[in-house]
């Protein structure tokens, strides 16, 4: 009995001494910005720019409004911050964590989803994003890729754009100006976040 007894008195005493040593976390304003489970904004970080394919279930034809989405985030914040490989990569989709980042074209969604555009899942390790990627809605959309927007098409520069804002840890915005407002009309045109707007802001947090 007093063997057990001084078994207890060593060990009690160590569980608390790691309790008090294991280091606390504060919580960060949000900037916009998904939070992981202990309220840390979650990002790239310095890990930009983000290498993001495009899977060859995608059509070369809006390999142009892609880019020019990708360079619309550059140029917001004078600095590469995600970097696009325009060349098609092959293999099949997956449906989760494959180690790279990839934009994905898929035929098939889910029935409960129609109105879903797009889908961007974000994988982070702390609050270090390690992977995202975007699944573009094939089946209940179709998708312009003209000068201007056309009317009963969704506009893939300005779709893309709004997927990449999540890519880079972007959350949604209720800004009228914001490029990562909740909806996108079909014919509507929102291709550029505003230097000095709440996108700009927004990002300023993290990168």
């Amino acid at each position: 009995m007093k063997r057990k007894m001084w078994l207890l008195l060593v060990i009690v005493p160590t569980m608390l001494m790691i309790q008090a040593c294991s280091r606390m976390v504060k919580s960060e304003d949000d900037c916009h910005f998904v939070k992981n489970s202990v309220g840390q904004r979650v990002s790239w970080g310095d890990q930009v720019p983000v290498k993001l394919n495009i899977h060859q279930s995608v059509s070369s034809y809006y390999y142009s409004a892609i880019y020019e989405a990708a360079e619309q985030w550059n140029k917001l914040m004078g600095k590469q911050l995600i970097e696009v490989n325009l060349t098609g990569v092959g293999g099949d989709i997956p449906t989760g964590r494959d180690g790279h980042s990839t934009i994905y074209m898929l035929n098939d969604w889910d029935k409960d989803k129609p109105s879903e555009q797009a889908r961007t899942s974000v994988y982070w390790k702390g609050n270090q994003i390690i992977e995202a990627d975007i699944r573009i809605n094939a089946k209940n959309f179709s998708y312009s890729n003209e000068s201007q927007a056309e009317l009963g098409k969704v506009d893939m520069m300005s779709l893309i754009l709004h997927e990449m804002g999540h890519v880079l840890g972007l959350a949604h915005l209720s800004e009228e100006e914001s490029v990562m407002l909740t909806q996108l009309a079909k014919g509507e045109e929102r291709r550029e976040p505003i230097y000095g707007g709440p996108d700009f802001h927004a990002l300023k947090c993290e990168y």
